[in-house]
């Protein structure tokens, strides 16, 4: 074989190799490119699935009546009263103290002017002759609303313990004056105990 024939394959062979290169470069930025643009789209799914989708209230059909923007649903006013009521009234030696600390938050300047005068007195009987209360429901509360607030009853039966002992059982109501107050973060009920009392229930009759 020539010398210019030998020349002539080994110039061949460097054409081929060198245009397979570039094919094999071409391919490697085609493939690049390819992924990019996958994790691109996958990126994208992943943000449009995981946004918050919007939510669209389609409010009902307006009907005739009157709103009273200060008007407290008596069912509100009941829910607050018994809860603040069963906690007032259900205590013992030991958790008297969180009972008074909790009622508090609830009410009025006057009543809790008129209860802390006297609550040491009343905590250190409490604790000396291990007194215990215990009030259940026995009816649904009576809500009576007047221009002050509300006038809420609650019958029930009461039962004093002295130690393990029982020492008093009676059927007792609690009336509570509830009375519209500011709303807070303490208390976002916008109500207030304005005073509470406790009277035995007689029968009439028996």
């Amino acid at each position: 074989m020539t010398e210019q024939a030998l020349r002539s394959k080994s110039s061949m062979f460097f054409e081929r190799y060198a245009l397979a290169e570039n094919q094999n470069i071409a391919l490697g930025l085609t493939v690049y490119l390819l992924g990019a643009l996958c994790f691109i789209l996958a990126a994208g799914l992943i943000y449009v699935a995981a946004r918050p989708k919007a939510v669209h209230y389609v409010p009902a059909l307006a009907t005739g009546g009157v709103s009273y923007p200060d008007r407290v649903p008596l069912s509100s006013v009941v829910s607050f009263s018994t809860a603040w009521l069963l906690n007032w009234s259900n205590y013992s030696p030991e958790t008297a103290e969180n009972v008074y600390k909790r009622s508090f938050v609830f009410m009025a300047p006057p009543l809790l002017s008129k209860v802390r005068a006297g609550l040491d007195e009343e905590l250190q009987k409490i604790a000396r002759e291990r007194l215990s209360s215990v009030f259940i429901l026995g009816e649904e509360p009576r809500v009576e609303e007047d221009p002050a607030g509300f006038k809420v009853a609650f019958t029930g039966e009461r039962v004093i313990y002295v130690g393990k002992e029982e020492m008093a059982r009676e059927e007792a109501r609690f009336l509570l004056d509830v009375r519209r107050a500011a709303t807070t973060e303490v208390n976002p009920y916008g109500l207030a105990i304005f005073d509470v009392r406790k009277e035995k229930v007689t029968h009439e009759g028996v």
